[in-house]
């Protein structure tokens, strides 16, 4: 039995807010890890996140993504010429970043592809099903 005179919905609700609470000081104190000189914090070897990237690209185009999902291609592509440009710039942190972006805009182009090409190749079997006697 509940004995205060809280509402039993309360707690729920303040523990709910400790949680926002603790989102919000992780948050900002992943933006304060920046620095002052605003150095991108070390997000691995470039290069591999690099080669990572293009290898998703290529396989988001071989999914069909240039033209069910060219939006996210080109976003991804934009990501891709953005770390290559910082590696050539030596700016290893920025590099990795961009190339980590470029990999899931990839793979969300790929998973977008896929998912369009299901899409109509279920919409196709309904209608040959629709003209069936």
């Amino acid at each position: 039995m509940h004995t205060s005179h809280e509402h039993p919905a309360a707690g729920a609700h303040r523990r709910g807010r400790a949680v926002v609470a603790g989102v919000m000081v992780m948050l900002l104190g992943g933006c304060a890890s920046v620095g002052v000189g605003g150095r991108m914090p070390y997000a691995g070897d470039p290069s591999v996140a690099v080669a990572d990237a293009e290898r998703a690209i290529a396989n988001a185009r071989q999914a069909g993504a240039d033209s069910l999902a060219a939006g996210e291609l080109a976003s991804a592509r934009q990501y891709l010429s953005a770390a290559q440009e910082d590696l050539r710039k030596r700016d290893a942190g920025r590099a990795s970043l961009n190339a980590r972006q470029a990999l899931a805009d990839a793979n969300y182009a790929r998973a977008l592809a896929r998912r369009v090409a299901a899409e109509r190749a279920r919409a196709e079997a309904q209608a040959s099903l629709g003209r069936l006697p």
